[in-house]
């Protein structure tokens, strides 16, 4: 476990967990037998109960190694949020009890995704929640550096899964990384690198399945390019071409409407962004449409 090895380095570690895959979509799914519209504060104590079994059942594997550990939920540290249910802001995160922990030679494991208001109130922080937890704890202990480990083994510039010319961006800048989340990136949610970029903590996206050099999110400027897909509704997706290059291009946007003209890809609208170019198709050919601005604008460009 990269847990156990990094501490056995001789560094101070805090493990943040999410829930197991589609479990919180499971516990949502609980709160909507009694209505569509359910009451937002009750359902956060419901959704958040994903993490905390999460962060249990690391701390045991990591007990089961030879390594002391405890779990924390939200409220026992605790982090402290608004009162915006299911999109709660930090307020402030107590790390006493982590530093106690850690300096006894323990690996602390919190529940992501949670916190507890001012009103006692258990809330949730959304989509992506135990990301900017875990950034929000490494700037509050002020860490060298914030690794989340997820199912891809860095940022690519393209979904990977879906196109396989994509190829892994070994560093990408703050701004970059806002910008693609925003415009459905799914390797990091977007308020969670914006908090990075606020507090200055490098963040490193690494695979959980394989070791490797991963992407790292931080001030250097890579110039990086990258496409997106995000569905709009069941008919319509936004695809995005992404970089700073958007801005100084010429052309770009009548250049990019006609190549997917010459497709037979009709645009449906376009928006544009500060370093950001999307067009809106229809959902069936969006990753036709993703496939061409990648070939154009970045493989022939970058590759």
């Amino acid at each position: 476990m990269k847990a156990v090895a990094a501490q056995k380095q001789g560094l101070g570690v805090v493990v943040v967990v999410s829930a197991m895959a589609k479990e919180t979509d499971r516990l949502l799914g609980l709160c909507a037998m009694f209505s569509s519209e359910f009451d937002r504060a009750e359902s956060d104590v419901i959704s958040c109960t994903g993490e905390m079994v999460s962060s249990a059942l690391m701390s045991l594997a990591i007990q089961s190694l030879g390594v002391k550990s405890r779990s924390f939920l939200g409220h026992q540290l605790p982090i402290l949020t608004d009162s915006e249910a299911g999109q709660a802001h930090i307020l402030s995160i107590n790390t006493n009890l982590l530093l106690e922990r850690i300096h006894q030679g323990e690996i602390p494991v919190v529940a992501g995704f949670q916190g507890i208001d001012k009103k006692n109130r258990v809330t949730t922080l959304g989509r992506g929640g135990s990301d900017t937890t875990a950034v929000a704890i490494a700037a509050a202990i002020k860490t060298s550096t914030c690794e989340i480990y997820t199912d891809v083994d860095g940022v690519y510039t393209a979904d990977p899964r879906t196109l396989k010319s994509a190829k892994r961006l070994p560093n990408v800048s703050y701004p970059f990384m806002i910008e693609a989340s925003g415009l459905g990136a799914k390797v990091m949610h977007h308020r969670s690198v914006i908090l990075g970029q606020h507090y200055q903590v490098p963040i490193k996206v690494k695979s959980s399945f394989a070791d490797g050099e991963g992407t790292e999110i931080g001030n250097l400027e890579t110039h990086s390019r990258a496409v997106t897909v995000m569905p709009v509704d069941s008919k319509t997706s936004r695809v995005s071409l992404i970089g700073d290059f958007v801005a100084t291009t010429s052309e770009l946007i009548t250049d990019a409407l006609n190549l997917l003209d010459r497709q037979g890809i009709a645009s449906l609208g376009s928006l544009q962004g500060k370093m950001s170019f999307s067009s809106l198709v229809s959902e069936s050919r969006a990753e036709e449409a993703a496939s061409i601005f990648h070939t154009h604008y970045v493989e022939q460009l970058c590759y």
